[in-house]
């Protein structure tokens, strides 16, 4: 929440409706890669999806713990950001254990060479 006066800072074409990406889960995973986008100045869901090709909703839906990136979503949020290793090692790793747990295999799994 901003103070009165205190200008809102967004990306050009974002709206002002919810800076913060709405809702963000609990789950370690979520709090961490929104923690990590807003630290790289991403305040909205749509300023993250738009930087990487994505619909806002799907970024919402990672900030909801309801799904995560694909592999290829995910390289290129690294990609972007260039987090430094004490930074990337711990997501790397939630995200790591959350594809073994087969989460967000859906729609990628045809491609993966076993």
């Amino acid at each position: 929440m901003t103070l009165e006066g205190e200008p809102r800072h967004f990306r050009p074409g974002e709206s002002t409706g919810r800076p913060f990406g709405g809702k963000v889960s609990d789950e370690q995973f979520p709090a961490s890669l929104f923690a990590l986008a807003k630290s790289h100045g991403f305040e909205s869901q749509l300023g993250l999806a738009r930087e990487i090709g994505v619909a806002r909703t799907t970024v919402g839906k990672w900030y909801a713990g309801t799904s995560i990136p694909t592999p290829e979503n995910f390289t290129k949020i690294l990609q972007k950001f260039k987090p430094p290793i004490e930074e990337s090692g711990p997501i790397l790793i939630l995200y790591s254990n959350l594809l073994e747990q087969g989460r967000g295999i859906k729609g990628w799994q045809h491609r993966v060479k076993r």
